[in-house]
């Protein structure tokens, strides 16, 4: 595994953390269901520009996450957040931005500092 390969990894598992512990009590975004929840991402990971965005994830339960239906995801989206924002995560999702590892690193860091892991 590349450094940059961990440092991917090392973000996904902090937001996963913080989703989990965010949404906890708030039950699943689309469905609103009270369970275990995954880490759904509105925006899918392979978009790098909102793919560490706390706004592009979310608590879901798996039954939501594996049925990855995208309007329900963004009716709850614009439920939760309002239009403006869940348009601007789908712009933002379009760009093509390429992060450094270093870059990655200090996301993960900010991260880690303000969520207190």
């Amino acid at each position: 595994m590349t450094q940059r390969q961990k440092t991917e990894k090392k973000l996904d598992d902090i937001v996963r953390d913080i989703i989990k512990k965010r949404d906890e009590k708030r039950g699943c975004i689309t469905c609103g269901q009270n369970c275990a929840l995954t880490t759904g991402h509105f925006m899918k990971r392979r978009h790098l520009a909102t793919r560490w965005n706390l706004t592009n994830v979310n608590g879901q339960c798996w039954e939501c996450n594996s049925k990855d239906d995208w309007e329900e995801y963004k009716a709850a989206m614009i439920t939760k957040y309002g239009e403006p924002v869940t348009e601007s995560i789908i712009s933002l999702a379009r760009l093509d931005i390429r992060f450094t590892t270093a870059e990655l690193e200090e996301k993960y860091e900010r991260l880690k500092s303000i969520h207190n892991f």
